[in-house]
């Protein structure tokens, strides 16, 4: 049975995804301002997909998920397998790379792309997590004209990283609501 370390991400969010029309709540996903909405999204913190287990963030929180920007996520040292990633691209699909590091040496790199949040199908390989129904503008208002999602993005290793720090790339336009490693010796 596979074993996994769901991480804890609150305190690098720097981003709100989501908005409420009962709160007059506006997110700012993109550079535009549009947003997710987050009635349609689980308001629940501890999710199973694909049976694997997410921190997911709580949408209702002046922070919900990480624009990348280079951030440097401190992990147990340990080995891992693969790493599960909730997240989405804005204003196009990118593909970026990631790296992974045990103290300061370099162990690995590997590109994690992201397809746009408005498309309907992914452009690598990733599954549908959440569908929402359009987009908040950042006027409040929902536009039905495309639909949103939240992707699951899958990096497997080719052989297990012993690591204690992911770093990630800096593309405002990328961002992550969850990340879940799957630990192997």
């Amino acid at each position: 049975m596979a074993k996994y370390y769901p991480l804890p991400l609150s305190t690098y969010y720097n981003n709100n995804g989501f908005s409420y029309e009962l709160e007059q709540r506006i997110g700012n996903f993109t550079t535009f301002g549009s947003s997710y909405p987050g009635d349609e999204i689980p308001n629940q913190t501890d999710v199973i997909i694909e049976e694997i287990p997410f921190l997911f963030p709580d949408a209702q929180s002046t922070f919900n998920n990480i624009e990348l920007e280079n951030q440097q996520l401190d992990i147990p040292a340990d080995y891992y397998t693969a790493m599960f990633i909730l997240g989405a691209a804005d204003n196009g699909s990118y593909q970026e790379d990631i790296e992974y590091y045990l103290n300061d040496t370099l162990v690995e790199q590997t590109s994690l792309a992201l397809t746009n949040w408005t498309d309907h199908m992914p452009k690598y390989q990733e599954q549908v997590v959440y569908r929402c129904s359009g987009i908040y503008t950042q006027k409040g208002a929902l536009l039905t004209s495309k639909q949103t999602t939240i992707w699951l993005q899958t990096l497997s290793f080719e052989h297990p990283l012993h690591m204690n720090r992911i770093v990630l790339p800096d593309n405002p336009c990328m961002h992550i609501f969850s990340i879940t490693l799957q630990k192997g010796e």
